[in-house]
């Protein structure tokens, strides 16, 4: 329900699509496993999307089509976001919603950059919760991925495959930031 679908239509039609969601329709064009479409930017240019069911069923995916040459993006429905920190907590939604799959492509892609993120359904929730949502999501990503890199400097020789997850273990830098976040708003023409 993060809206990856849309986002792409959108992007290859050059005008909001929003696809439709319904998990007990035939119709439903929710990502079934992983996907591949493409959006021609110009005459010589082309990004080629891999669109990964969100479900954790489907992480085995990932391996499958990830290239060294290849810039993740992860969108996440804010709105989701909000409601999962309000229920279970704000570590519990970032591993949901985020870190799961973080740690899914990192596993996959050791190689792989830092992420883009893409919060969708903005206008689902007011500005101050936007806001809030929005730095927590980043502040729980990084907590996580410290603890884990933490226990595994305790644990594992400096040699593990573990540090190979070059942007994952750089902990001179954030994983998320904020200059590599956009925003979407659902219905947004």
């Amino acid at each position: 329900m993060a809206g990856k679908l849309s986002l792409i239509k959108t992007i290859q039609q050059t005008k909001r699509v929003l696809s439709k969601r319904n998990c007990t329709s035939k119709r439903d064009e929710a990502t079934k496993v992983f996907k591949v479409s493409e959006a021609d930017l110009d005459e010589v240019s082309k990004l080629v999307f891999h669109d990964f069911g969100g479900q954790a069923i489907y992480h085995f995916a990932y391996p499958l089509s990830t290239r060294s040459q290849f810039i993740p993006m992860l969108v996440i429905d804010i709105a989701a976001f909000d409601k999962l920190a309000k229920s279970e907590g704000v570590d519990a939604a970032c591993k949901k919603v985020c870190f799961d799959w973080l740690s899914h492509l990192y596993l996959s892609c050791p190689q792989a950059g830092p992420p883009f993120i893409v919060l969708t359904h903005r206008d689902i929730v007011s500005a101050p919760v936007f806001n809030k949502r929005k730095e927590q999501l980043i502040s729980a990503t990084e907590s996580l991925r410290t603890k884990i890199i933490q226990e595994e400097k305790e644990m594992a020789p400096a040699t593990s495959p573990f540090f190979s997850m070059a942007s994952f273990c750089d902990e001179a830098q954030p994983l998320l930031t904020k200059h590599k976040l956009m925003t979407f708003y659902k219905g947004s023409g």
